[in-house]
Formats: structure tokens, C-alpha cells, sequence
């Protein structure tokens, strides 16, 4: 402390005559074991306006992470924060002048405690420059992401210490992303330690297990550090380009992929784009180009100020998968090397162009555009796959899929206050605006003027090409963004003269511009292309073809920013999904028994579906179709109908087939989508609430007989931290009626009484009830298998269930009870390296069990927890 404090008395003293409009003179001390930055920072701003200024404001960063958001899945915040929310924190111990005066300062009402207003003692002229100290302390919060520390890695892409928003104009600007400052920065940590930041660490000071850096850097927004133990460093060069890696100690082979990517990447760079210029005399004469190993949950690059933060799973995944990931960190890495190509230039349009140099990039290296969706489609009919195809919750989805998916949590210090699209996104709306051509001649003449020594603006570039007034498009997705939802109103068909008339109708929702792609398929196979600029609230276009309009699709490269797909298909695609499969061989009876289940769903349709089941054993066939409609306010209405055909052995009477009707009505809250029930166990997409009321009807095989079943499913799931959690569900069923296969309830099983088996027990009415403590065994394990799963948790859970099935109607005789204790493990699994599932495996023994054959141990596999 007493080094901090001389430290700060010179650094108070270093003359005022700054260029720059903000300057950070900033002396920091890094405590690893609380993991917390204790800080002063001497801050010199310009007043750039024409209006005196009397209050400064402050961005306290880390105060993103103090109060979870309740609109947001908590399964989402148990995967940032693997052990417990730990909320990260900036606290300002004071503010004063240069002379030792106290500045008061207070929150203002942007966000809480995200902004602070600091109140001067006297207005800063036009022109002219104060100079203020503020002593901080960050608290780093235990998360993945890019601001966070996990075991041995701390990640921190911005923020870490008090800046001044965006000052322009003589206004601030909240919603924009930091200025470009000058750093100067006097780190202190512990010599087990390894740093990386946005300027090469110079070591000034090693004492007492302690060493201090010095860090300077020009024309940068913020400044990136990655602080970690336990680091290998890999360096390599191409041409005049350093690469500096540092990884886990524990994945030194996967350290050895992300090189090899990197120099491939480097490579092309350099071919396409030409060379980097070399940093100002003084520095390293070469461009230093960095990567540091990070825990990232929503990525898997993510570029900080020249430093790219790489995902610590980046190539445990299945091997098919791998070239995506290559296409991450090459993007991540042309990124980096057009910030330094292009200083000047506008985010967005760095982005982009790393973007179109990725794509380039993976189509010289392999052939043709990679495309996860087309290798899919052949399976789609499975439910894991379908849901990899259509849910839009999977971690990781952007990366393999072109539609536009925002960050649940937007964490990126340029854009946490305002997410605009993402650079890709932007160049993708301008390419359905201006047309492919255009924006390729755009492009190319804009790459033209660089390699020509030329420091063109993009902007400017795409004006003069395309001849368009674009104000109207920045000044829209650069500053509010909006949400909309494009859909196919009506399409008319008419034949005139022996050609075919289509008017087709296309309706906007929501505010706001967006150029929209429209794909027109004639019964022909001919694709007509069209695109609407989005202005208005409608759009009709009428077209003569030779072949009548078989179809319709809006965005088909799914590149908008529309987020309600099921409108933008006429006709709608349907989905077939193998619900149910199964074969056995009875090798006494010589009978081959197999079922097969299928779902009928629309496409983007989770409300709605048609369900066909076959079942064939030795018992007969049975055939089953039913429809399910999700209603208004979370009803659900079913109808169905099935037909059985049993065949009787020579002792027992004849049995006649027979059809039945059945009809049913459920209420559920909350509103869940209509999965497959495999997807349902795997994503514990069970409801909190649910009852159900379903009629039985007989009308053939001459008994008619009927039967009607009441259901009340209640399940609650508390969780005190991550993987903490107390589960408890009740139900109770009651029946009426003589179809014995729907009006019988039972009560062992997986999803029941785990200590007996299904059969064990049977009856018309039932009552169970079950709770369950389940408990952390290991946070994080980071167990690859073969790449087809990545095991990441261990939960252990201890449970009991009790209850009863019965004829009468009292459900509630105690002494009737029957009851189990079990024990069991949930291992926590990524397959496939990013779809997360659950995998459990149960013991349960009965309790005083009135069948002797049932007083033995239990054992289930299977997947998903039981509620």
C-alpha cells in the first residue's frame, strides 16, 4: 500500500500536455486471492464542445452484473455463473481534483449504478481540459464470459476500471460504444501470475513475490487483460506477424490447433489484404497479434482490444463440427488484423469484412460453403437433431447456423448499453438492400483503395457505388434497432391469357426499415428473387409466369431481423419426427413385436401438432392418430381416435377389434412448446402446473364402454445456487370408468415410484409424491468423450417418493401408502460439444415392500431429471 500510495503522489505530478481527448493514467494493484482490483486512476479529458461543461460522467462496468435479470432462463445463469450468481461489482471510494479537493458524485438514473454523475467545482470552457483522480475498487465476478475470473483464468475485455462515455458534439452519448483514450498503466500482481493486455507488459519492479508491469497504449477504446496461473505460452511468426498464445496448462494439445488455425489465417490475411502497418518507432517493430484461453459461455471467440479471447472447449467437440470452429477463431483473428489495418474505420465495418474473409477463407480451405443444416437435414426426423435444427436456445447456435441470433446477455463492453447487429448482420441487410452486385462492387473497390495506399471510408465507398442515400440505414441499425415481424398476408392466383397472375401481400409489425429477401418458386423449378426496402407497412407484388407460383418464402437465408418465422412460408413445411421406435423378438412365441411413433409438426410450429402411433406384438396391433392444439392462455386441446385388434389364444375367448374416440383438455403454466417426449426429458421442459382432463369413448366391438380421467401434476424446482436445488412434485389422478389400458393409473417406475417397477402396482385413482435434494458433486469436470459429449458437471441428489394407487376414491389412506429412498447422479453434458442434456442414473429401494420380488434395488438410465 505504501508503494501504491508514492507511486500515486508521482503519478499525480506527470505533466497535463495530453493530445488525446481522454487520457487514463491508472495504478492498480491485482489481489488474485479475492479477486478484486484495488485503483487510482488520474483521468485528463478535453472539452471538444463549444458549451461549458459542468458534470463529468462515469461508467462503472462490472455494476452489468449485480442483480440477475428475472425476463432471462435461469438455466442461462447457470451456465455463466457454474458455481453460484456472484455478482460483480465497481465501488468509488472518492473523487477529487488534482489539488486534493472531494468532487461529489452520485448515480444517475441510466441503469442504476452503471452510470455515476460527478459534479465539478467549476465548468470546463470550450477547448478547454480537466484533469481528476478517482480511487476504485473492481470486484470481479466468478463467471465465464468476457468479463470474469473461473479457477485459474481471470477475463477482461474492457471495463475494469471507471471511463467516460462517448463525448461528441458537446453531448455525451450513453448508447455508444467507449472513445478511443490513451492508457497508461501501472499493473501490480502476484509473480505466479501471467498477463496479457492490450500493450506488451514491460516489467518495471519485482519484489517481495510481487511484480509490477507498465502498459501503454494509444487510440484504443478499452483495455483488455487476461490474468491467469497456470499458463503455457506458444509464440510463433508469419512474416511480420507475432503470434503469442497463452492456454491452460491441461490443454496444451488443443493450444497446438488453435496455432496451426491462426497461422493458416494469418496467412491468407496477408495474401488478401496486404501487409499490417508496423506499430510507431519505439515499439515492437513487429504487429503482435494475442490469444488467451478463456471461459466463454456464448461464444466462441470473442475479440477484445488486440486480444482475442478463445473458448476453452474450442476443439473438444465432434470432429465433423471442428471447421466451424476454425471459422471462429479465423474470424476472431481478421478482426483483430483489420482493427490494426484499419484504425479509423468504424466497427460494423471491420466485422464485416472479417466476416466475408472468414467465409473466403474456409472456401479455399475446404471446398464450398460449410453449411451444419444441409449435413442435418437427412436426420432431421430425429428429435435431438430437429431440435439442434429449430430451437432457438441451444448455446453456441450462431456459430453454426447463419440466422441472426442476438446474445441472450449481451456482455461486449462496446455494446452492452445499445446491442446493435453485429457487422455481419449489417453487411447481410445492406446485400438484400443494394442488391449481391453492389455491394461486392462496393467491397472490392473499397479493398482496391487500400492495397492502393489510399485510407478510404466503407461508407463513403458504398455511397458513390451504389448511388443511394444510406443516411436513413446507419442511423437506424446504428442507433435503435429495431424488432419486426414480416409475414405472407395473402396470396391471389388468377390465369390470364394462358400465363399465370400472382399477387402476393406482405405485411410488416413493429416499427422501423429493413430490406427483406423474398424467394419465389414456380411448379416449374424456377426461383424468381425479389426484395421489398421495407418501407411501409405493406408490400404487393404481382407477377406473370409461365408456371403456376408453387410457393413463397420471406428471408430464406434467415438473415433479417424477424424472430417470428412460422408467417413466412406459403405454403407452410411440414416436419417429420420418429417419436417413438422400438423391435423385439420373442423367441418362444416366434413373434416379432415392433412400434413406431411419428409427429407431424409445421415447421417453427411448437403449439401445434398430429401424432401417428403403430404398436404390433403378440397381444395384436394397435393404431392411434391425434391432434393437439396449444389455445389461447396456455389450453391445450386434444382429440384422437385409435383402433386395436387383438389377437386371443385358443383358451381365452375371442376378443372383436375395437375404435375408440378420445378427447382431451390440459392447462399449463407455464406455456411450453409441443416437443417430442424425449426432447421434453432432455430440456426438463415440464410445466410448474398442469391438469388434465381426458373422455375415453368405445364405439365399436359392441360394449362402448367409456371412461374419464382427472389429473393434477404440481412441480417445483427451488434452487438456492447453481446446482442447489430442492425438487418436490405431487400428483393425484383419479378415473371413471371399465377401459382398463385408460382408465388404470401406475405407480412404479422411472417417472413415478422409483423402488418398484411399473406393473408392481395398478389402480384406478393414485396419489404420489416425490422430493428430491439434489447437490454439486464437481462444478466442472471438462471430461471430452470422443467428442460426441463434453461432461462438464456432476450432481449428486438424494430422493423419496410415496404414495398409492387404488380402486377407491380416497387416495388420501395414509396406512395404503407404499414408499422408496434412492440416491443417484445428473451428469451435465454438452453432445456433440454444445447441446446441453442431462444424463441420469438412479438407485431406489422399496421400503417395507409387501411383494417380496420387489425388496431389491432399483436401477435407472435415462435422461433428464424426473421433475
Amino acid at each position: 500500500m505504501i508503494i501504491l500510495l508514492l507511486g500515486l503522489l508521482l503519478f499525480v505530478n506527470v505533466p497535463s500536455a495530453y493530445a488525446a481527448p481522454t487520457h487514463y493514467d491508472i495504478i492498480a494493484t491485482y489481489n488474485e486471492r479475492e479477486h478484486r482490483i484495488y485503483g487510482s486512476e488520474k483521468i485528463t479529458f478535453e472539452n471538444t464542445g463549444t458549451k461549458p461543461l459542468s458534470e463529468l460522467y462515469l461508467f462503472l462496468y462490472p455494476n452489468l452484473y449485480l442483480e440477475k435479470d428475472p425476463d432471462i432462463n435461469q438455466n442461462l445463469y447457470q451456465r455463466a455463473y457454474p458455481n453460484v450468481f456472484n455478482p460483480g461489482e465497481m465501488l468509488i471510494t472518492s473523487v477529487q481534483d488534482t489539488d486534493g479537493m472531494l468532487l461529489p458524485y452520485f448515480p444517475d438514473i441510466f441503469k442504476k449504478r452503471l452510470l455515476i454523475k460527478v459534479q465539478l467545482p467549476a465548468p470546463i470552457p470550450p477547448q478547454g481540459k480537466f484533469q481528476f483522480l478517482v480511487h476504485f475498487v473492481t470486484i470481479i465476478p466468478e463467471k465465464w464470459g468476457v468479463f470474469g475470473f473461473y479457477k485459474n483464468v481471470a477475463t477482461l475485455q474492457g471495463g475494469w476500471h471507471p471511463y467516460l462515455p462517448q463525448f461528441a458534439d458537446g453531448n455525451w452519448n450513453f448508447l455508444l460504444s467507449p472513445p478511443k483514450s490513451t492508457f497508461r498503466i501501472h499493473l501490480t500482481l502476484d509473480k505466479k501470475l501471467k498477463v496479457m493486455g492490450s500493450a506488451e507488459p514491460q516489467l518495471k519492479s519485482s519484489q517481495e513475490g510481487e511484480q509490477t508491469f507498465l502498459m501503454e497504449a494509444q487510440e484504443l477504446p478499452f483495455f483488455s487483460l487476461s490474468i491467469g496461473k497456470k499458463i503455457i505460452r506458444k509464440e510463433t511468426e508469419v512474416e511480420e506477424i507475432n503470434l503469442v498464445y497463452h492456454a491452460l496448462e491441461r490443454d496444451r494439445s488443443y493450444a497446438v490447433q488453435v496455432i496451426r488455425i491462426s497461422k493458416e489465417a494469418v496467412s491468407f490475411f496477408l495474401e488478401q489484404a496486404g501487409p499490417i502497418p508496423l506499430l510507431p518507432p519505439g515499439q515492437n517493430p513487429s504487429t503482435r497479434l494475442q490469444m488467451a484461453e478463456a471461459y466463454l459461455y456464448q461464444d466462441l471467440t470473442a475479440a477484445g482490444s488486440r486480444i482475442l479471447y478463445v473458448n476453452n472447449r474450442l476443439f473438444k467437440v465432434f470432429p465433423t463440427l471442428k471447421r466451424f470452429h476454425e471459422a471462429s477463431v479465423a474470424k476472431g483473428i481478421f478482426q483483430l488484423l483489420w482493427r490494426e489495418r484499419l484504425p479509423y474505420e468504424e466497427t460494423w465495418v471491420t466485422e464485416g469484412l472479417a466476416h466475408l474473409d472468414a467465409e473466403e477463407f474456409m472456401r479455399h480451405k475446404y471446398g464450398g460453403r460449410s453449411s451444419l443444416e444441409q449435413w442435418l437435414k437427412p436426420f432431421a426426423f430425429i428429435p435431438l437433431i430437429d431440435q439442434i435444427l429449430y430451437s432457438k436456445d441451444l448455446p453456441l447456435r450462431q456459430i453454426y447456423f447463419r440466422e441472426s441470433v442476438s446474445p441472450i446477455i449481451n456482455e461486449d463492453i462496446q455494446l452492452f448499453n445499445h446491442p446493435r447487429p453485429e457487422g455481419t448482420m449489417i453487411f447481410s441487410k445492406l446485400r438484400n438492400l443494394l442488391g449481391p452486385q453492389t455491394l461486392n462492387d462496393a467491397v472490392a473497390a473499397y479493398r482496391n483503395q487500400l492495397r492502393s495506399g489510399q485510407k478510404p471510408s466503407f461508407r463513403q465507398v458504398l455511397f458513390k457505388t451504389s448511388r443511394s442515400d444510406l443516411d436513413w440505414f446507419f442511423d437506424q441499425w446504428l442507433t435503435t434497432n429495431p424488432v419486426l415481424d414480416f409475414g405472407i398476408e395473402e396470396i391471389r392466383r388468377n390465369k390470364v391469357d394462358g400465363a399465370y397472375q400472382t399477387s402476393i401481400v406482405i405485411k410488416k409489425y413493429g416499427e422501423g426499415i429493413e430490406p427483406l429477401e423474398i424467394q419465389v418458386y414456380e411448379e416449374n423449378g424456377s426461383e424468381i428473387p425479389l426484395v421489398w426496402d421495407g418501407r411501409g407497412e405493406r408490400y404487393e407484388e404481382v407477377l406473370i409466369t409461365p408456371s403456376a407460383v408453387e410457393s413463397v418464402e420471406l428471408d430464406p437465408d434467415k438473415n433479417s431481423s424477424d424472430l417470428n418465422r412460422l408467417n413466412n412460408r406459403t405454403p407452410p413445411v411440414w416436419k417429420i419426427l420418429l417419436n417413438e421406435y422400438g423391435i423385439s423378438y420373442d423367441f418362444q412365441t416366434k413373434v416379432i413385436s415392433y412400434k413406431a411413433g411419428l409427429l407431424f409438426q409445421r415447421v417453427y410450429d411448437v403449439r401445434n401438432r398430429y401424432r401417428l402411433d403403430f404398436r404390433h406384438s403378440d397381444e395384436g396391433n394397435a393404431y392411434h392418430i391425434e391432434q393437439t392444439q396449444t389455445l389461447k392462455n396456455n389450453h391445450v386441446v386434444t382429440t384422437g381416435f385409435s383402433y386395436e385388434s387383438p389377437k386371443t389364444s385358443e383358451t381365452n375367448l375371442p376378443e372383436e377389434p375395437a375404435g375408440y374416440l378420445h378427447f382431451g383438455y390440459s392447462l399449463n403454466y407455464p406455456d411450453i412448446p409441443l416437443f417430442a417426449g424425449t426432447i421434453q426429458k432432455l430440456t426438463r421442459a415440464y410445466p410448474k402446473f398442469n391438469i388434465s382432463l381426458n373422455y375415453n369413448q368405445q364405439f365399436t366391438g359392441g360394449s362402448y364402454y367409456n371412461s374419464f380421467l382427472l389429473g393434477l401434476d404440481l412441480r417445483r424446482v427451488f434452487s438456492f445456487s447453481n446446482y442447489h436445488e430442492f425438487g418436490a412434485r405431487f400428483f393425484m389422478g383419479q378415473s371413471v370408468g371399465k377401459l382398463f389400458e385408460n382408465s388404470r393409473f401406475f405407480l412404479g417406475g422411472g417417472e413415478g415410484m422409483r423402488g418398484y417397477t411399473p406393473l408392481a402396482f395398478e389402480g384406478e385413482n393414485i396419489s404420489l409424491v416425490s422430493i428430491e435434494y439434489r447437490f454439486p458433486i464437481f462444478y466442472h469436470t471438462d471430461l471430452n468423450v470422443l467428442g460426441l459429449a463434453h461432461l462438464h458437471t456432476w450432481q449428486g441428489a438424494l430422493f423419496a417418493d410415496t404414495g398409492t394407487v387404488t380402486d377407491s376414491r380416497n387416495v388420501f389412506q395414509f396406512s395404503d401408502y407404499r414408499s422408496d429412498v434412492g440416491i443417484g447422479i445428473r451428469f451435465f453434458a454438452d453432445f456433440f460439444g454444445f447441446y446441453p442434456a442431462i444424463v441420469r442414473i438412479d438407485v431406489a429401494i422399496p421400503i417395507s415392500s409387501p411383494i417380496p420380488g420387489e425388496q431389491k434395488p432399483h436401477y435407472y438410465l435415462t435422461a433428464g431429471q424426473p421433475f
